[in-house]
């Protein structure tokens, strides 16, 4: 009787479990969706790569079209951005340094976006990277957003020293 007994009540925290992870997965799925965050996982030893939803249509790829490795990133960086963005990936990796970072990427249409990163590795007993779990989200409008200020801002600046030098004159 004692054994059914603690056989129910396993059950019912197994259930209750199964529960609360559907509803964090939900949480986290609609958090996600909503605030256009890719979220992707790499497992180091085996190269594999897995990409949510979001992160397809951060870069435009297909999923059908995905190679599932870290290729993938790769040959999606800007040409300007490829040496520093996989050196801090490969810091970040090793422990030399946060994974916390922005970089452009180059869409098979041509069209270029500023990309903001941030991830955590996961690494064994010795230290050796195992995992690596970060997020990606569409940072281009702020970019130009902040071009555009800095060029307000230098035409301001050159505006107010020609009218210096012909108030001086």
């Amino acid at each position: 009787n004692r054994l059914l007994a603690d056989a129910q009540h396993h059950d019912r925290e197994t259930t209750q479990l199964g529960n609360d992870i559907s509803q964090l997965h939900l949480r986290l799925k609609l958090a996600t969706e909503a605030a256009k965050i890719g979220v992707w996982d790499l497992y180091v030893p085996e190269n594999k790569l897995i990409w949510n939803k979001q992160m397809y249509e951060l870069y435009d790829i297909r999923e059908e079209d995905f190679p599932g490795a870290d290729e993938a990133w790769q040959n999606s960086l800007h040409p300007d951005d490829k040496q520093r963005s996989t050196a801090e990936f490969e810091k970040a990796l090793h422990g030399e340094k946060p994974y916390d970072t922005d970089f452009r990427i180059v869409l098979t249409n041509g069209e270029v976006r500023h990309i903001k990163t941030n991830a955590l590795a996961i690494r064994d007993a010795d230290g050796k990277p195992l995992r690596m779990t970060g997020i990606n989200y569409d940072i281009t409008e702020r970019k130009q957003h902040e071009a555009a200020l800095r060029l307000a801002k230098d035409a301001a600046e050159a505006a107010s020293a020609a009218k210096s030098e012909f108030l001086a004159n």
